[in-house]
């Protein structure tokens, strides 16, 4: 029988549960390598960013290199662990699929960025499609562990649908890619492009993200515990409503429906979520003020924010591209980058000490876990990296070089200062 699903509840980790380093390893590191690359990608294409060309080249890179390149080989390597320790599977992982989806979706990101950079879409397309033969492999990884579940998660009514939205996305973008270079899609080309930028942003993270924070907030103490308010307690209403304005938009403007209610629902259920989660925000003593806690704090501020704003845009009835694409940079550089960073500063040193220590005498133990990252620089690397964000965002609306240049700067700085911290743990 399936223990009940209460977050952060009834988890173990065990030597058999845990997966080879180069896979969780190897994608982690392909997501460092990323998003080490994202802020000279911000200042070559700031220009196009600014006037809000989402399909020039450039932009282009930079939404890959932050969805792809960072979120998403970050999640895959994240969520591959995650399910047989969070579904508690009794037996060890299989890991043929595990190995196919890491050599294919290396090989298809190198493609597709590369082409991306010289704006060639022929390696693009034979790149989108080794991704999605990756995702579509570690989804089957995924599914084999769920079926050997001994433990109900709180996390898998987002992340079924988000898989599904995963593998959705990567086949529209091949799509889109073929596009570029037989022009078979004509003119309706802009309705498939749109459909890709909403099932990727929405449908994916949008999905995951919040179903993620529901298992790991209360499992890694960032929320309260116990009874108290603020640990997470309305996961089913906050998977209804997103799955209602996600998908339910989706169809609906497909079908020539759309309505911009479906993004009134959408931001109620993330102002559910960052209610629901509030405890994260409570107070703690200066030696639990994590780099997880200040990642994942910033992260649901942004997320707050980004709900509002679908809420008025819902009011509004639509937003222009400029805006649009605004609202992209807050979602990539702001929320999804955040939340990938914070819990990466739990999650790799974890696998990283284990990996290396579990089982050896104390003699043998070179480096102890609180020891693998420094909380204090990693907090550093999130409060100058989003003071980065906020700069390079306000830059980009007012298109004034006076905010851009600095507001680079600080990104690059943050962003060197969070890979240097999480990166010089492989060698601990």
């Amino acid at each position: 029988m399936k223990q009940a699903a209460e977050a952060g509840v009834g988890i173990r980790v065990s030597p058999e549960r845990l997966l080879p380093l180069w896979l969780t390893g190897g994608l982690f590191a392909v997501g460092l390598a990323s998003f080490a690359a994202i802020p000279a990608v911000v200042w070559i294409a700031r220009g196009p960013l600014a006037q809000g060309i989402f399909a020039q080249h450039g932009v282009v890179l930079l939404a890959h290199l932050y969805a792809l390149g960072w979120g998403t080989a970050v999640a895959l390597g994240a969520w591959q662990q995650l399910a047989p320790v969070a579904l508690q599977v009794a037996f060890p992982v299989r890991l043929g699929f595990s190995r196919a989806s890491f050599a294919a979706y290396g090989a298809g990101l190198a493609l597709l960025a590369a082409g991306m950079a010289r704006a060639s879409f022929t390696p693009v397309a034979i790149g989108g499609g080794l991704i999605a033969a990756g995702v579509a492999l570690a989804a089957l990884a995924v599914l084999g562990a769920m079926r050997k579940a001994q433990r109900r998660s709180v996390m898998t009514g987002f992340v079924a649908p988000a898989l599904i939205s995963l593998l959705l996305v990567t086949v529209v973008g091949v799509l889109l890619a073929i596009n570029r270079i037989t022009g078979w899609l004509s003119g309706s080309w802009l309705a498939v492009m749109g459909s890709h930028l909403y099932l990727g942003p929405a449908g994916w993270f949008g999905l995951l993200i919040p179903g993620v924070a529901y298992e790991l907030a209360p499992f890694f103490g960032l929320t309260r515990t116990g009874s108290d308010p603020g640990r997470g307690r309305l996961a089913a209403v906050v998977a209804l409503l997103l799955g209602l304005g996600i998908f339910g938009g989706l169809i609906a403007s497909l079908a020539g429906y759309y309505h911009p209610a479906s993004l009134a629902l959408i931001g109620a259920g993330y102002l559910i979520f960052v209610f629901d989660l509030r405890g994260i925000y409570g107070r703690r003593a200066p030696e639990r003020r994590s780099a997880t806690l200040a990642g994942v704090r910033a992260a649901h501020g942004y997320l707050a924010g980004l709900a509002v704003w679908l809420a008025g845009a819902a009011l509004a009835g639509g937003q222009g591209v400029r805006e649009w694409v605004l609202f992209g940079w807050f979602a990539a550089a702001g929320w999804l980058s955040n939340s990938v960073a914070g819990y990466l500063h739990r999650i790799l040193p974890f696998l990283l000490w284990h990996h290396r220590y579990w089982g050896k005498p104390k003699e043998e133990v070179k480096t102890r876990f609180l020891q693998m990252v420094s909380q204090r620089l990693g907090r550093v690397g999130i409060w100058v990296y989003n003071a980065g964000v906020l700069l390079t965002g306000a830059g980009l609306w007012r298109q004034l070089d006076a905010l851009l240049v600095p507001g680079v700067i600080a990104l690059a700085a943050g962003t060197g200062i969070l890979v240097f911290n999480l990166g010089r743990a492989y060698f601990r």
